[in-house]
C-alpha cells in the first residue's frame, strides 16, 4: 500500500505540470555531469572539490527526508546515503545530460520496483 501511496505521489506532480510546473531547488537542478565530476573529484581530498560532493549529498538527504516524512515510510528501503550517492552516480554515468533529481528519481524507481510483493 505504501508503494502505491508513493507512485501515486511521484505522478501526481507530472499530472500538475501542465497548470503549475513543480520547481525543483537546489543541487536538484544540477547536471548529471556536474555530479560525476564531483564524485571524482572528492577522491582528490582537495577541500573545495569535496564539499561540492557534500552539496550534492545534502541535498539528496534532505529531500529523502522529505519524502520519508510525507509518504510516512523508508522510501530507500534502508540504503544508507554513500550507497545512495554511488548508485547514483551510476545513473548519471549512465546519462550525464539527466539531472541530479532526474537521476535521484530513478534510483528511487528501481528500489522500489526491487521491493518483494506481500502475499
Amino acid at each position: 500500500m505504501r508503494a502505491i501511496l508513493l507512485i501515486l505521489f511521484m505522478f501526481c506532480t507530472s499530472v500538475q505540470a501542465e497548470s503549475i510546473a513543480p520547481k525543483v531547488w537546489g543541487y536538484g537542478t544540477k547536471s548529471c555531469s556536474s555530479y560525476v565530476a564531483a564524485y571524482k573529484d572528492k577522491e582528490t581530498g582537495k577541500q573545495d572539490k569535496v564539499w561540492e560532493y557534500f552539496r550534492f549529498r545534502d541535498w539528496l538527504t534532505g529531500y529523502i527526508s522529505g519524502l520519508t516524512m510525507a509518504t510516512g515510510f523508508d522510501v530507500t528501503q534502508g540504503v544508507d546515503p554513500k550507497s545512495a550517492m554511488r548508485r547514483i552516480h551510476l545513473i548519471c554515468e549512465e546519462d550525464l545530460g539527466k539531472d541530479f533529481f532526474g537521476a535521484t528519481m530513478q534510483f528511487l524507481k528501481v528500489l522500489g520496483s526491487s521491493k518483494p510483493a506481500k502475499e
